[in-house]
């Protein structure tokens, strides 16, 4: 269980900060327990390759930001909650989401055009993209998005 990451044991706002290396987190738990939301829970750096198996992720402004074109993260069987953009990218990396669940996000993805990867059987009581546009080198399939916030192009590839 990582929580109060904000706490003055790491002023970052960080719970994890991957810089380099394979990592993999097992049933964790990562939460905010101030009252805003922190910053980002999981950064991933330079060659850095993470993996999330049934990890929960909750209350924090980013669950997941990739920093380079390098890194990669792969999440199967977690969960996201409230949290404003689930996985955010800034300079490209792959971001693989197998079977995962977001619940009271603002958006899931926030993915720049260089990502590539992919999102398949995920559950979203939401928008997979939001106002945001899915990268050509990003596929989606059997997806399911639910409630007002969802669009019809979140499940599967639209390309012809």
């Amino acid at each position: 269980d990582v929580s109060d990451w904000s706490s003055d044991v790491c002023s970052s706002d960080l719970a994890v900060h991957v810089m380099g290396g394979h990592w993999t987190l097992e049933d964790c738990e990562v939460d905010s327990t101030k009252r805003s939301r922190a910053s980002s829970a999981v950064i991933v750096r330079n060659a850095a390759t993470l993996g999330l198996r049934r990890c929960a992720v909750r209350d924090c402004a980013h669950a997941v930001v990739l920093e380079r074109k390098t890194s990669t993260v792969h999440a199967e069987r977690c969960s996201f909650t409230n949290v404003k953009e689930a996985f955010q990218t800034r300079g490209g990396g792959t971001v693989e989401l197998e079977y995962n669940t977001f619940v009271r996000n603002e958006v899931a993805l926030k993915l720049d055009d260089k990502v590539t990867g992919y999102a398949m059987g995920n559950s979203l009581d939401g928008s997979m993209f939001g106002r945001y546009f899915r990268p050509r080198g990003f596929r989606c399939s059997a997806n399911e998005c639910t409630g007002s916030g969802s669009d019809g192009n979140d499940s599967s590839d639209s390309e012809a």
